[in-house]
């Protein structure tokens, strides 16, 4: 008697490659509408039929659109998709490597220019939608406070042990930095008055050197400690 022919499992992979797909295709459609026509005037329904999948796809992936928004703003952060957290990539692991605190500060300066030009376009986006949205105000508040405590740890890592300037502690050093690397400076700079992102970076990292380092202290200390565990989102440098 003929045995049974079991029957063939669904293929799990090849679904969740095509889920993943029409993810990807959803998040692109969205984040050229959002750019393309501002938060408050895409819809759920545009960005389904940009992506070319139905409404209810999208309600089902990402909820709403506020969902959506966050997402790309933390894909923006962090590069890409399937990049991990900003504290989380090698580059952070090799700034806490590194002896020198001169380079420490430009490693830090060129990772950091990177993030804001990848967010420019899609902050412009959530700065709308938080004058529009209380939610999305609310949103990017806590983005903020995120920022802050990733570039906090950040700058953690670039002083180790070499000293601040004098009549400067920690606290007030994340000040400045939460400042000059933010999307608000970079969009003076680079947008409104054309600078490029070479120019950016340079004085990034000059101004960080000139108004955080002690002159006359060791700058070459190093930097023997563990990176703290990341806030919830991916935050800019």
């Amino acid at each position: 008697m003929p045995r049974p022919v079991k029957a063939t499992p669904p293929d799990y992979a090849r679904r969740r490659e095509r889920a993943k797909a029409t993810r990807t295709r959803v998040l692109d459609a969205a984040n050229a509408l959002f750019i393309e026509r501002g938060y408050v005037a895409t819809t759920i329904e545009t960005i389904a039929d940009r992506a070319d999948v139905s409404p209810e796809t999208v309600y089902s992936a990402f909820g709403n659109k506020r969902s959506l928004l966050s997402e790309l703003v933390d894909i923006s952060i962090a590069g890409g998709g399937s990049a991990p957290p900003v504290l989380e990539q090698d580059w952070v692991q090799e700034l806490s490597a590194e002896p020198d605190v001169h380079r420490r500060v430009r490693i830090l300066a060129g990772r950091g220019s990177a993030i804001l030009e990848r967010r420019a376009a899609i902050d412009e986006v959530v700065r709308g939608a938080a004058s529009a949205d209380p939610e999305m105000a609310t949103l990017r508040t806590m983005g903020s406070a995120q920022r802050f405590a990733g570039q906090r740890e950040l700058l953690r890592i670039v002083i180790g042990a070499a000293g601040l300037r004098e009549g400067l502690d920690l606290a007030a050093a994340a000040d400045i930095l939460y400042a000059v690397g933010s999307p608000e400076t970079y969009r003076l700079l680079v947008v409104d008055r054309g600078w490029s992102g070479a120019r950016f970076e340079r004085w990034y990292g000059d101004t960080l050197e000139r108004l955080l380092l002690d002159p006359t202290g060791d700058m070459s200390g190093d930097v023997r400690t563990s990176v703290a565990e990341p806030p919830a989102r991916a935050t800019s440098a």
